[in-house]
């Protein structure tokens, strides 16, 4: 808080809290929570940074998406051709053009 300014941020609240309950900044707090050292406040809470993790896996993901086709759009098409038509694996005891041995 500052004196023109009557609230804090949530980063400022977030710390003042963290310290408040457990005597540790929020990153302290936010490792312990993930050895599971300490619990997080309610199950909203937890269910909250699950979903905040899924988000920014999302976005990772399109981003490396975006950057690939940056590149060059062939390794994209490339990689999603292959999870829709994997590679025939040869068959147990056959040969690997999946013809009988012999």
């Amino acid at each position: 808080m500052t004196k023109g300014k009557p609230t804090i941020s949530a980063r400022q609240y977030e710390t003042k809290k963290a310290r408040e309950l457990f005597g540790l900044s929020p990153e302290q707090a936010m490792e312990a929570r993930r050895q599971r050292a300490i619990s997080y406040v309610s199950a909203e809470q937890r269910q909250r940074v699950e979903k905040a993790a899924v988000t920014r896996e999302e976005n990772r993901v399109v981003a490396e998406i975006k950057k690939l086709r940056a590149s060059g759009e062939r390794a994209v098409q490339e990689i999603h051709h292959r999870r829709e038509h994997p590679l025939p694996r040869p068959a147990a005891g056959g040969s690997p053009d999946g013809g009988p041995q012999g």
